[in-house]
Parts: C-alpha cells; sequence; structure tokens
C-alpha cells in the first residue's frame, strides 16, 4: 500500500501532522522489503492440490452425506492436513427443531487463506504477516431436514496458493 492510500484507508483516525510521520515511515518500510506481487498476479495463480497420495474415498465431493455437521467438518479438516492447507470455519447458522433445540442448518468451511484483508497498521508495527491470498477452496455443508443427516452442497478444491502436504 502506497503511502497516499494508507492516509486514505484510516481517515479519522489520521490528522496531518500524523500523516506526514506515517507516510515517512511507509516509505522506509517500502525500501527495506520486497515487492509484494500485485493482485492481478496472484489470482492468476490457481490450482487444484495434488491427491496423489490419497485414496478416492478421502476427496471431498458434493453430496457426500455424514451422521453429524462435526464428522462432516473433521472430515474435510483431515483431507486438508494430507493436502496441506489449514480450514477455518467462517460461518454457522442454525434452526430450531420441534423441541426448540438450536441445531446446526449449514456451515461455511474455509481454507484458512480465504479472503482479502486489509490492514491499517503499517508493516513496521504489525506484528504478524496477512496471510491471506483470496483462496476459493471451501466445503459448504448443509443439513438435508428430511433425512436428517450433513451433506457437501458445494466443494471447491482450486487455491490461489501452493499447498504444501
Amino acid at each position: 500500500m502506497d503511502s497516499e492510500n494508507f492516509v486514505d484507508c484510516c481517515p479519522d483516525f489520521i490528522d496531518e501532522d500524523s500523516s506526514k510521520i506515517l507516510r515517512e515511515l511507509t516509505n522506509v518500510s517500502q525500501e527495506q522489503h520486497h515487492e509484494v506481487p500485485s493482485t492481478e498476479e496472484a489470482l492468476q495463480h490457481e490450482e487444484v492440490p495434488d491427491h496423489s497420495n490419497l485414496c478416492v474415498a478421502e476427496i471431498p465431493k458434493e453430496g457426500m452425506s455424514f451422521q453429524s455437521c462435526g464428522e462432516a467438518h473433521g472430515f474435510y479438516k483431515n483431507y486438508a492436513s494430507k493436502v496441506g492447507f489449514l480450514v477455518k470455519i467462517k460461518t454457522t447458522n442454525y434452526v430450531q427443531n420441534v423441541n426448540g433445540e438450536k441445531i446446526i442448518a449449514n456451515q461455511s468451511i474455509l481454507c484458512n487463506k480465504h479472503g482479502n484483508q486489509t490492514s491499517c497498521v503499517l508493516a513496521p508495527i504489525r506484528s504478524k504477516k496477512i496471510a491471506s491470498e483470496k483462496c476459493k477452496a471451501r466445503v459448504y455443508v448443509k443439513l438435508d431436514k428430511e433425512e436428517g443427516t450433513w451433506f457437501y452442497a458445494i466443494f471447491e478444491a482450486k487455491h490461489r496458493h501452493a499447498c504444501s502436504p
């Protein structure tokens, strides 16, 4: 992020004196760090992970059925560890059953490099590097109310980063 864009990112927090200091710090940090590839370059790299070390039953597919949402999550997490990426739960939606108890209706489980994070914190101040790479790999687990089972409604295997098992 160039120094001019940084000021636009957080207009409520930066006055003119502070923005001058931040521009100087940003210029110093840009000189000390390597260039980051542009978003367009990063988006061109999409690949399906290597499944050669997995048997067919270990690869998720749309329509796969599970007895619980936790079992579906565990299966995808196991697949991810064998292929070489981590997962996170993005959303979980609940419905009430006839007894008034909340049960999981659906859940989005994503690659941990999903999304596009932006930050107003300067690189020299930030303690952790932003790892998001707009990765689209995910699985969407949905409850089949008639059967009482969970199934993969959506499975996207392509990653926008290298996976390392």
